[in-house]
């Protein structure tokens, strides 16, 4: 039999199990008869601001006219939540979904989709499908989501978000997150140790330690401490990895590009500026502006650019310096670079073949064969086969015909 409760205007009432709707005027307080828990079978609707001093279970749950709802249990709805200003919740928030003007509140949230205008705060669990979030959420305990999108902040603990993660403003996490795909147009600051499948970051990513992302593009700012191993990597901007870089899928890079380790790549192509401790590249290699390899670049292929410095040694099959054409543009940061034709500078070179182009400059050529265009100056070439020299080049120290070429440092 159906019997419906209400509870008048800053009145106090002790129940036990409603079977009906339950109305709690504006002020009104719950309180459980017997135990800590009271089950309303139907709606529960509350006019304005009220407290539940217990757990709380219902089929659906409204607070309407800017009201504010205090649960010091758990709160358990069956359907919807409908909120229009502020919910406390103390203990487990569990519904379908979740639907919050103003600011929530609770220990953990578990819910398929949560909606809340303004702040939204969950101590330990948030587990749910999808959480739109108008302002800031802090959930610094342990995230289980399939999608997350935020307006303005995030600061979040660790965890699984599977899906997108769109945050407008700031985001952090404080422990290990594993991520489908991060799309940050702010800050963001990633814990040692989290995971994804693609980040697409156009201010500033910052990442606290090692950092596994199948893709990263970048178009701004981004710092790894630890290390960065991806499938594919863009920049247009700068990138600074303390240690090394892995992109099995290669680095294409316009702006600044710093690495502290070794980069290993199946391709490098770099307009800008780029530095590492070695880099390994399966394939090609492709540089226009500065580069600085303190143990050396090697590649398939190598092919230098015009007006481009390289400090290192280099190793390759084909290795080609200053042939390119009259410059390359890129983006850095909002600002066209132009990296200007002329004058290419390269350490020693290990190849099977060697092409120098107009006024290029080297250190020690070691190679089958060797060609080098007009006004070249070299310090000295080693070679195997065969040697073309143009006209007005300067080869420092008398050249050597071998048959066979020392071992390459890489």
């Amino acid at each position: 039999m159906t019997q419906d409760v209400s509870v008048a205007h800053g009145e106090t009432v002790s129940l036990g199990r409603v079977e009906g709707r339950l109305d709690v005027a504006h002020g009104g307080s719950i309180r459980a008869a017997e135990g800590n828990l009271v089950v309303v079978s139907g709606e529960a609707r509350f006019r304005g601001s009220a407290n539940i001093d217990c757990d709380f279970e219902c089929a659906g749950l409204t607070v309407e006219r800017a009201g504010k709802l205090a649960v010091s249990g758990d709160l358990t709805v069956h359907g919807k939540v409908d909120v229009s200003n502020a919910v406390s919740v103390r203990g487990l928030m569990k519904a379908e979904t979740i639907d919050v003007g103003g600011r929530l509140t609770a220990r953990s949230v578990s819910c398929k989709r949560m909606r809340v205008g303004g702040i939204a705060e969950v101590w330990e669990l948030l587990e749910a499908g999808l959480v739109e979030v108008g302002g800031k959420i802090e959930s610094k305990g342990t995230l289980k989501v399939e999608e997350l999108r935020v307006g303005g902040q995030a600061d979040i603990g660790g965890g699984s978000i599977k899906g997108i993660v769109n945050v407008g403003g700031k985001f952090r996490s404080s422990a290990k997150l594993e991520f489908g795909e991060l799309q940050v147009f702010g800050a963001c600051s990633l814990a040692p140790g989290s995971k994804g499948m693609k980040i697409d970051a156009s201010g500033k990513l910052e990442a606290k330690g090692d950092l596994e992302c199948e893709v990263v593009e970048i178009a701004g700012v981004a710092s790894v401490e630890g290390n960065l191993t991806t499938s594919r990597t863009e920049v247009r901007g700068k990138l600074d990895v303390a240690g090394s870089l892995r992109a099995s899928g290669g680095l294409d890079a316009s702006g600044v590009s710093q690495v502290g380790g070794v980069f290993e790549g199946q391709s490098l192509k770099v307009a800008g500026r780029f530095s590492a401790k070695r880099a390994l590249v399966s394939s090609g290699a492709e540089i226009y502006g500065r580069a600085e390899t303190r143990e050396g670049l090697k590649a398939a292929t190598v092919r230098i650019g015009s007006g481009t410095v390289c400090t290192g040694p280099i190793v390759g099959e084909t290795v080609e310096v200053g042939e390119s054409g009259p410059g390359v543009s890129a983006f850095f940061w909002g600002q066209r670079l132009r990296v200007q034709a002329g004058t290419s500078r390269v350490d020693d070179v290990y190849a099977t073949k060697v092409s120098l182009g107009p006024g290029s400059r080297a250190g020690h050529i070691y190679a089958a064969t060797v060609s080098l265009g007009p006004g070249c100056d070299v310090d000295a070439v080693t070679y195997v086969d065969e040697l073309k020299v143009t006209e007005h080049v300067k080869i420092a120290h008398p050249v050597q015909k071998v048959d066979r070429l020392k071992e390459p440092p890489l």
